[in-house]
């Protein structure tokens, strides 16, 4: 997950799991475990604010 969003750019949950060809509970849980840490920081999705971006956080 860290790696596609490094080189794509932010994702929603669903892209990452059709980037990935992973199942919409692994791509879940691992970026649960990213953003817990602090790799990846969670964003509104200004298209659909039921979804979320999820982006490599840069600080």
């Amino acid at each position: 997950m860290y790696t596609v969003l490094e080189y794509e750019g932010p994702l929603t949950q669903k892209t990452l799991a059709e980037e990935t060809r992973l199942s919409q509970r692994s791509v879940r849980s691992a970026l649960s475990d990213l953003t817990d840490t602090g790799l990846v920081e969670e964003r509104i999705y200004p298209a659909d604010a039921r979804q979320r971006l999820y982006a490599v956080d840069t600080e």
